[in-house]
């Protein structure tokens, strides 16, 4: 009686092993972009938390949330649209909307930080320095969808440092850094 039950219980281990390791390679799958050839890059958008900054700017002494202007907004979401494209058109072929079998990358602009005073900052406070430096940087999420079901989510961001070894002294410099970076995870996701 002994040896029977744990034989049941070992063969009940060896089952519920067998339909995890099934469950583990289905969802390998379910997140395996590179099957995708066919992409469609939807138009990039801005997180309300940050096309909000311009109009009511953070407590600056508490908050590294600086305002951004709708022009600088709209040039980064362009920029990424555009890194994208470059490095998925050479592996991919890019769809001009979405359909059967095809990927959808929809990406978010989440927060995006200057390196030196922007527009947006002078207006906030016009007192700066124009010599004032940050770090900056910037926070993009990913959401992969095929006909409207969603297949996989990324967050990329990168954020410069005082440290660094050649620290960028132009106004986007770290945020342009990490809309390359991004564009180049996502390919390097999807292939």
């Amino acid at each position: 009686m002994f040896q029977s039950v744990r034989t049941f219980r070992v063969f009940q281990f060896i089952v519920a092993a067998f339909i995890a390791t099934i469950a583990l390679q289905g969802a390998a799958k379910a997140n395996d972009l590179s099957g995708y050839d066919k992409i469609y890059i939807a138009p990039v958008t801005i997180a309300d938390s940050l096309a909000n900054r311009e109009a009511k700017p953070m407590p600056r002494r508490q908050s590294s949330d600086r305002p951004v202007s709708e022009k600088d907004l709209k040039a980064k979401a362009e920029r990424l649209h555009k890194k994208l494209l470059e490095q998925l058109s050479d592996s991919k072929t890019i769809v001009e909307a979405p359909g059967d079998d095809v990927l959808t990358i929809e990406a978010e602009i989440v927060d995006l930080r200057s390196n030196r005073p922007t527009m947006a900052d002078y207006r906030a406070q016009p007192n700066l320095s124009s010599e004032s430096l940050y770090t900056g940087g910037a926070t993009i999420n990913f959401v992969f969808t095929v006909n409207g079901d969603v297949v996989k989510t990324m967050e990329e961001d990168y954020y410069g440092s005082f440290t660094d070894p050649f620290p960028t002294r132009s106004t986007w410099g770290d945020a342009d850094d990490a809309i390359r970076r991004a564009a180049r995870n996502v390919a390097k996701a999807l292939n």
